[in-house]
């Protein structure tokens, strides 16, 4: 399809650019609106004094230029705390007592039961933000129910950041939605439900829970009913993992996720039963706002999740236009939606789902007209097929980009997978729907729960047999920020350049090439000088690796799952291209450094070269002050092999000898530049 030129897309452009610019590097309040009001102000000067076209490029890049401001803004002020924000009335690392209520169940583990919670009061003092919630998972506890209101005391910290290099930011992604504490409950009293919630949330409480407790009463599998409060409800952590993972390696995971295909195939069949009042007088308005009747009444029913509304609100703005008869072009209202849910909620610009479900449709409304457009035979059958086939490898080229960015893989069979299980997959989310909805209200048929099942038993058995050719997956694929845009770039430059055929946008496309490799042979040269030991971080695990320039040698004691992955995820964060054996030793000399590592049992010693870091593994039994006061140690290391009693004691002396002590178990993995 042909670009369309609208401002829109520049104003959306640079107030979202702005947003991700502040999401890096923060500004003043005050700074931001003197910049948007001087830009406003020299743009407005230009206008009125200066009317000769030679100035319009200038006037017009001015009134763009003050949206770059105007997103900053938006940003940070929705991330500004409150004036009575807990933080400012309580300490961490301490017992506290706090007031809350259960906002969200978030997830379980075989320890605790994870919520975020509203604070109401801190050390009874009125107060607000919102928090992570820790309860202990024990048979005589029962889990909290969305609305709750409790009192509790327990222990406060902020959320720990990654401890070894390349590992899941949990502290970044919780700040990116307004959370940057938790909470241990050690008690907790419930108080009277003296709740404020208004009378939809409340609904959506109650109605989440019937559907729930009517779900478990049918006869259906377990696994059915799982995957029937995964597509419907918007519960993915009641699927197994290792079923999420199979899909993800069959490149079929956005199945499992209400996005823009689920509303858009529920807005198709909702049109279609409501397309005889199109035959009334005014049957195009009455036959829209049923259907958006429909289409919200999904989003309550799924319970509202960030990525339903997401998509309910674009496909409204397409459902309103065509009701209204207006002239409707589809790139015009993607736009907008993600322009206004962007200033409605700022998180949004972080979320995953956000960024690929918006770069999908984009995606398909760009690219699947240029490949229908370069080859659509005659026959209809083949049309069919390749209709599959195009929006499939459009979706997959605008997401891919993104999909190697966070999860580090691509599944190299989407194209067998997409191709098999999408062209059903309308009927199947058909099915589930009937299925749900007659659970609700009568009782289930045995032949009807026994074809469900025998349906999910086949679907989860062909993306499984897909996910296991691992030959074509293709996995531990390292792609950092400045890489993600510079492919984006590109795949822009050359958009414009097969829809315009404008030199300007070839050479384009040819730069934002020539600088993703430029950039890879920076980060190249710049690893050729790395010399560096890191030891990493896992409980009772000895972890240790020496990085020389590309090359990586390490060793993992017990080796583990859990280690392979803080591995592989070292490997691609530092992006060496192997991690090979390293042998375990007691003395490791270097040029300039020499690292002594005292495992079990330590007897003190001379050494004929001195160390000068000390790393304690293993719970080591050794007089701490003599090996102090007989070498000139610069650090002292403990990592994760060690009880936490232990690394308490050993900080204590250090502290008294005025020794610098890492532990890996508080600070993370150490590096050791050699």
């Amino acid at each position: 399809m042909k670009i369309p030129k609208h401002p829109l897309y520049l104003v959306t452009l640079f107030f979202s650019s702005g947003m991700a610019l502040s999401s890096f590097w923060s500004y003043p309040l005050t700074t931001l609106w003197l910049v948007c009001i001087g830009l406003f102000g020299l743009a407005l000067s230009l206008l009125f004094f200066f009317k000769s076209t030679a100035y319009a490029l200038l006037k017009t890049s001015l009134l763009y230029l003050c949206f770059l401001p105007l997103g900053a803004l938006c940003y940070l002020n929705y991330y500004t705390d409150e004036p009575n924000h807990f933080e400012q009335l309580i300490t961490e690392n301490k017992n506290v007592s706090l007031q809350l209520e259960i906002l969200r169940f978030n997830n379980s583990n075989s320890f605790s039961h994870v919520y975020y919670a509203q604070v109401k009061a801190a050390e009874g003092q009125p107060s607000s933000g919102k928090i992570l919630v820790y309860q202990d998972r024990k048979e005589a506890t029962l889990p909290f129910d969305l609305g709750t209101q409790f009192v509790a005391r327990g222990l406060l910290k902020s959320i720990s950041p990654p401890k070894n290099p390349g590992g899941f930011d949990f502290k970044r992604f919780m700040a990116q939605q307004k959370i940057d504490f938790q909470f241990s409950i050690q008690t907790a009293v419930l108080l009277p439900n003296k709740t404020e919630m208004g009378f939809f949330k409340r609904g959506l409480i109650k109605c989440k829970q019937y559907v729930r407790q009517q779900l478990a009463k049918s006869p259906l599998r377990l696994q059915s009913k799982q995957m029937i409060a995964t597509l419907l409800l918007g519960e993915r952590q009641a699927l197994e993992k290792s079923i999420k993972e199979a899909y993800a390696d069959a490149g079929v995971i956005h199945l499992l996720a209400i996005s823009g295909l689920h509303i858009g195939i529920l807005t198709f069949f909702f049109a279609a039963l409501l397309s005889p009042l199109k035959r009334l007088p005014g049957g195009k308005l009455l036959r829209g706002v049923f259907l958006l009747l429909f289409l919200w009444g999904f989003v309550f029913f799924s319970g509202a999740s960030a990525s339903v509304v997401r998509a309910a609100s674009m496909f409204s703005a397409l459902v309103l236009a065509q009701a209204l008869q207006r002239n409707q072009n589809s790139l015009h209202f993607l736009t907008l939606s993600f322009f206004l849910l962007l200033i409605f909620h700022p998180p949004y610009l972080h979320q995953v789902g956000f960024q690929m479900s918006y770069a999908a449709v984009l995606g398909i409304l760009c690219l699947y007209p240029l490949f229908k457009k370069s080859y659509y035979p005659k026959f209809f059958g083949v049309r069919k097929l390749l209709d599959a086939l195009y929006v499939c490898v459009a979706a997959q080229l605008a997401v891919t980009p993104l999909s190697i960015y966070y999860f580090h893989q691509f599944p190299g069979l989407f194209l067998l997978s997409n191709l098999v299980v999408v062209p059903f997959f309308g009927l199947f989310l058909l099915l589930s729907l009937s299925t749900l909805l007659y659970s609700l209200f009568f009782s289930l048929p045995l032949f009807w729960s026994n074809a469900y099942d025998t349906v999910i038993e086949a679907l989860h058995a062909f993306v499984v047999h897909i996910a296991k050719q691992d030959e074509f997956i293709f996995k531990e694929i390292a792609l950092d920020g400045v890489e993600l845009v510079g492919w984006y770039a590109l795949l822009v430059a050359a958009l414009l350049f097969l829809n315009y055929f404008k030199t300007s946008y070839g050479i384009a496309g040819l730069v934002a090439f020539l600088f993703i490799q430029g950039y890879s042979l920076h980060q190249e040269w710049g690893l050729q000088s790395e010399h560096a030991l890191w030891i990493l971080h896992q409980n009772q695990t000895e972890l240790m690796v020496l990085q020389k320039g590309q090359q990586a040698f390490g060793y993992a004691v017990p080796k583990t799952t859990r280690t392979e992955t803080i591995l592989n995820d070292f490997k691609r964060s530092v992006k060496v291209n192997h991690i090979k054996p390293l042998a375990k030793q007691h003395l490791y000399v270097f040029e300039n450094n020499i690292l002594l590592r005292l495992g079990k049992e330590a007897l003190w010693s001379e050494l004929p070269q001195k160390p000068t870091y000390l790393l304690l593994t293993n719970n080591t039994k050794i007089h701490l002050e003599r090996w102090i006061e007989g070498y000139q140690l610069e650090l002292i290391i403990a990592d994760g092999s060690n009880a936490k009693w232990n690394i308490e004691r050993w900080k204590k002396t250090c502290q008294a000898k005025q020794i610098p002590f890492h532990a890996t178990l508080e600070q993370g993995a150490l590096k050791i530049n050699l």
